[in-house]
């Protein structure tokens, strides 16, 4: 796994083709990737915060931000599980739209994490395997920044 930087608390695997990393990362973020497509161009963002983020919070937050209304529980959201480096996460794909979230949320003692990946909904449907598989690489020192 590459770090970005030797104090980033992040590590991952191979970065997908045509994804670059952006440096200085994105704010309030470890690391950061634009993806251009024909579709568009996403951005990918790692960010560690405090432990204990209340997940159907921030899964309302991004539903607001694609343009759709809260969900009162978060099995409305169909989360799903994906392994990250060996850490539990949850994955939610949000589409209102044109507009397209995938995030997962990774709970550490020390952390929650956030990777999340937005643009156009034609680029993350094209870009989601590749968004899974640089998920499942990555490796988080669980301590907030």
């Amino acid at each position: 796994p590459r770090p970005s930087s030797a104090a980033t608390p992040v590590r991952w695997g191979a970065v997908p083709p045509g994804w670059t990393s952006d440096d200085p990362p994105a704010a309030m973020s470890v690391a950061s990737f634009t993806i251009p497509d024909k579709g568009g161009v996403g951005a990918l963002t790692i960010t560690p915060l405090g432990p204990g983020q209340d997940l159907l919070a921030n899964v309302n937050r991004w539903r607001r931000q694609a343009g759709l209304p809260p969900v009162a529980t978060l099995a409305e959201a169909d989360p799903l599980a994906i392994d990250v480096g060996g850490d539990a996460g949850t994955l939610v794909d949000i589409t209102g739209g044109e507009q397209r979230i995938l995030a997962v949320v990774v709970s550490q003692p020390a952390a929650t994490w956030f990777i999340k990946l937005t643009g156009p909904d034609g680029l993350l449907g094209g870009q989601r395997p590749a968004f899974e598989e640089f998920v499942r690489s990555l490796q988080l020192d669980g301590s907030s920044s």
